[in-house]
């Protein structure tokens, strides 16, 4: 395209994208501001442009594109989410907060109908216990009651009962009839705690911030894992959180059901944690920032995370649920193989359920061995980001304070040989 049409603005874009997948930073920014200084309107390409600026640490001229981007496209819901994490970068966490919550109001607060034409029976469940207990603890009045039923109805005319067949399928296609009752499963946030920081810090006092280092360094490729990560008070929180927010809004075959940083996921005391991790573990987490955050819940009834690595330098994974939620603990934690992904494979390649049979055949190949870290609550699971991982097999007790949950914050961008 560009050799029959050098000043095709859409096309320098497009380029832009291929070259930093291929972590040519540079090159991909050329790219970009090519396409700018073709077309000064064009939102995608300052976007794009502020993500090579942030990946290169250079947040106050990624903040500049994003805002850029945003007065060329109001309402850029990708460039307004990516403005909050560079807000992140710069410490500025309450415009950071401001970003991430308008960008759960307008994919999530909103009175549209309806655009999926199916439903997961896992959402279904879920919902269902959910506004249960949001009524039982007197979140949410009667107004609710006509939601619940359906629910709970639908549920119940999809999975006629707890013992039907697990391999069914969790995606159900509906009629837009059918869909409309539970509305609010997916344009509403019906109800969101409120997770405030904690005076003093949210992690425990007694880490020993020089030992975990130690042990995380000490392994090649990293990881390690820490007990008693969290306060009693911020455990609490973060549980009430997770428990009541209505925030659970993307829907995976496997059963689980997740929530992000811009699908009102992200608190003040999340950002607290991510934070004072970084602070409390220098040697661990050096230049890195938090770039993605977001929390599973589990079905019991229902596996959890496929294998897959993730594009960043380093994981943090804990677990909140209380322990005696969990029905074998010798396991529900996390497997962990200690070969790095090969560096010229990309995003699709790591992190896709099709590639499962390549992953293993791989990791087959360089005689990878399992690291099996049990469940444990308020245990955090730290690790180089390129290391394979999935969740290891679940048995958790049934209702919504039982399920089993997993917070990960990734923390910089995956190292490019």
């Amino acid at each position: 395209m560009l050799a029959l049409n050098p000043e095709h603005a859409e096309a320098h874009n497009n380029l832009g994208v291929v070259l930093k997948a291929q972590g040519r930073l540079e090159d991909a920014a050329e790219s970009y501001r090519r396409a700018i200084a073709l077309k000064p309107a064009h939102a995608e390409a300052q976007n794009n442009l502020g993500l090579v600026l942030l990946e290169q640490g250079r947040s106050d001229e990624a903040i500049r594109c994003f805002e850029r981007a945003l007065q060329s496209f109001p309402g850029y819901g990708t460039a307004l989410y990516n403005l909050g994490i560079a807000c992140i970068w710069r410490e500025d966490m309450s415009r950071a907060l401001r970003c991430f919550t308008e960008t759960a109001q307008a994919k999530h607060a909103h009175g549209r109908p309806v655009s999926e034409t199916s439903v997961f029976r896992s959402r279904l469940k879920h919902d269902a216990e959910q506004l249960q207990y949001l009524t039982e603890q007197g979140l949410v009045g009667a107004e609710w009651c006509p939601y619940h039923e359906a629910l709970t109805q639908l549920h119940a005319k999809l999975i006629p009962s707890e013992t039907g067949e697990p391999a069914a399928p969790n995606r159900v296609p509906l009629s837009p009839v059918e869909m409309q009752p539970i509305a609010p499963s997916f344009n509403r946030l019906i109800y969101v705690a409120p997770c405030e920081t904690i005076d003093g810090g949210a992690l425990a006092a007694d880490l020993d911030s020089a030992a975990i280092e130690s042990r995380y360094l000490a392994t090649q490729p990293e990881a390690t894992y820490i007990d008693g990560l969290l306060t009693d008070e911020a455990l609490r929180r973060l549980r009430q959180f997770c428990w009541t927010s209505t925030i659970w809004k993307k829907d995976y075959e496997n059963g689980y059901i997740g929530a992000f940083l811009g699908d009102g996921f992200a608190s003040p005391l999340l950002l607290q944690i991510a934070e004072e991790l970084r602070r409390r573990l220098p040697r661990i987490f050096g230049t890195h920032r938090l770039t993605q955050a977001w929390a599973f819940k589990h079905d019991s009834a229902r596996r959890g995370l496929n294998i897959h690595a993730d594009a960043a330098a380093v994981n943090v994974n804990f677990w909140i649920t209380p322990d005696e939620a969990n029905l074998n603990p010798e396991s529900g934690g996390l497997v962990v193989w200690d070969k790095e992904a090969p560096g010229d494979w990309d995003f699709k390649t790591y992190n896709s359920d099709k590639a499962r049979g390549r992953i293993y055949e791989w990791l087959k190949s360089q005689g990878a061995q399992e690291i099996k870290i049990p469940y444990r609550a308020n245990r955090a699971v730290v690790f180089n980001s390129d290391l394979f991982h999935e969740t290891d097999d679940i048995a958790f007790k049934e209702g919504l304070i039982n399920r089993r949950i997993n917070i990960t914050l990734l923390y910089g961008h995956r190292h490019r040989p």
